[in-house]
């Protein structure tokens, strides 16, 4: 029996993790969450049917780490990079405002991605507000109702300077949204923290665009 030589067997896991890499550049990490347990599985087993119906062994040990850990790291990754770009900015004296939108489905994996994306290019001041959400088997959202609400939150300069990008990256996502508004009531030094002040005006932002939605049905 004959055995693949190393330098194949480092290109397939090469060509591998390039092709998982492109897979998430244009979906989400949450896509490839079944292929976390399945692929490197699928590869061990193609191996072991080589090594026992084959004249070459595939040996595919290589492969089926590097996939293992290329996975691991981008869950990571991804993580961390949705917790900067959802997490909320310190106060700043600079005017703020809340640019509410609404999507049919929720603002979930491969929509939240793009809505990060595009923030991250057009507006990098400004910061995502999404509503956190639970997913039960199988796979049922608890509270559709709020996960279908985002907001875009910066400084009313760079919003506005970039929403001519913005609006037509986020329409391929969403189908309506509300103008701008104002963050307003907060003074540095008061009770009610920024964050709270936040949250709520967001909600009531979202609460406003639904009510625009109910009453032009």
């Amino acid at each position: 029996m004959r055995e693949l030589p190393r330098w194949v067997q480092a290109m397939l896991a090469i060509a591998l993790c390039v092709g998982l890499g492109l897979w998430v550049q244009f979906s989400s990490v949450s896509a490839l969450a079944p292929a976390l347990l399945v692929l490197p599985i699928a590869l061990l087993g193609l191996s072991y049917a080589s090594l026992n119906g084959l004249s070459i062994f595939l040996d595919l040990h290589l492969a089926a780490t590097l996939a293992l850990l290329l996975l691991a790291v981008l869950r990571v990754w991804s993580t961390l990079r949705r917790n900067y770009w959802c997490s909320a900015q310190p106060y700043s004296s600079e005017p703020q405002v809340i640019w509410a939108w609404q999507r049919r489905k929720p603002w979930l994996d491969n929509a939240l991605d793009r809505l990060i994306d595009a923030v991250e290019r057009y507006a990098p001041g400004c910061r995502v507000v999404v509503c956190d959400t639970s997913v039960s088997w199988p796979n049922a959202l608890r509270w559709p109702e709020l996960s279908r609400f985002a907001a875009i939150v910066g400084p009313a300069a760079e919003l506005s300077a970039a929403r001519g990008h913005l609006e037509p990256a986020l329409m391929r996502l969403a189908f309506r949204h509300s103008e701008p508004v104002s963050v307003v009531g907060y003074l540095p030094g008061e009770v009610t923290p920024y964050r709270e002040l936040l949250v709520r005006q967001v909600f009531q932002a979202w609460a406003d665009l639904h009510k625009l939605q109910v009453d032009q049905q």
